[in-house]
């Protein structure tokens, strides 16, 4: 029996959107299942994220650990003294925008962004706390993106780098 070659490529076009579906429900098994890359991290907050970071890279002794936590902590308190002026100054700008954007939308708009909008505030919430209420944003990820890969290399070019 001879095949045309509109069914075989067919098949083979078959075959492989089956193994594309099939590798990407995988992979996000084995990501739900180990739980994402910083599922450790989860809950510690800035502080014991920076005391988890020092203490693996520099290999820090407990009377360290025990020694070099407070000024973490002190650290992580002024900077969210800084930072919480400025955060209530953006929450009025976005009101103010917000509020000019919603009388340009249909009524039907208006409640479907009204939901867009609460669902970003909890998010948000829930990525300021830490484990003492401090509302700093979660700290920035570990040296790779994903499972402990090395980042993306440098770009090359003019700009501001390393010090």
């Amino acid at each position: 029996m001879s095949m045309s070659r509109g069914k075989g490529l067919l098949i083979a076009l078959v075959i492989f959107l089956t193994g594309s579906i099939v590798g990407a429900f995988g992979l996000e098994a084995f990501r739900v299942l180990r739980g994402g890359p910083f599922k450790h991290l989860e809950g510690k907050g800035p502080v014991g994220f920076i005391m988890e970071r020092m203490s693996s890279d520099l290999k820090l002794s407990e009377a360290q650990k025990k020694d070099i936590e407070p000024v973490i902590t002190e650290m992580i308190g002024k900077i969210d003294q800084l930072r919480r002026p400025i955060q209530e100054q953006e929450e009025a700008i976005f009101e103010e925008y917000n509020a000019r954007v919603r009388q340009l939308l249909t009524e039907s708009q208006a409640a479907k962004q009204d939901e867009i909008v609460k669902r970003m505030r909890d998010f948000r919430k829930r990525m300021q706390q830490g484990p003492h209420g401090s509302s700093l944003p979660p700290p920035p990820p570990p040296d790779g993106l994903f499972f402990g890969s090395p980042g993306p290399p440098p770009v090359p070019g003019p700009g501001p780098g390393p010090q």
